[in-house]
């Protein structure tokens, strides 16, 4: 995968715990205060292979992490393929080389 964020360590540090719930339907988490709060995407990463029948799953989940193109990673969807499997993805940001073409 080559990108930074796949090759960073699970620290010693105190342990994920299972969020309670899921919050921020819809909203892309931009400014720091909120970023500073999201895990690590190996976090959860591990957090999943620990509970992989919890229903926070099935939403994708944002992480602290970015790609090398600054684009915001998140984690999950297992309710969005056959096999139930974790999806790792980036978020593309929406900038003015995206269009429509018409006729």
């Amino acid at each position: 995968m080559g990108e930074r964020f796949a090759r960073r360590e699970l620290t010693g540090g105190a342990p994920i715990t299972m969020p309670v719930c899921v919050t921020n339907l819809g909203l892309v988490p931009y400014r720091p205060a909120d970023v500073e709060s999201l895990p690590w995407a190996v976090e959860m990463v591990n957090l999943y292979l620990r509970h992989p029948r919890h229903p926070m799953w099935k939403y994708y989940l944002w992480c602290r992490d970015v790609d090398s193109r600054a684009q915001r990673i998140y984690v999950g969807g297992t309710a969005n393929n056959d096999a139930g499997q974790l999806e790792i993805h980036r978020h593309l940001n929406i900038t003015r080389q995206f269009a429509s073409p018409s006729w």
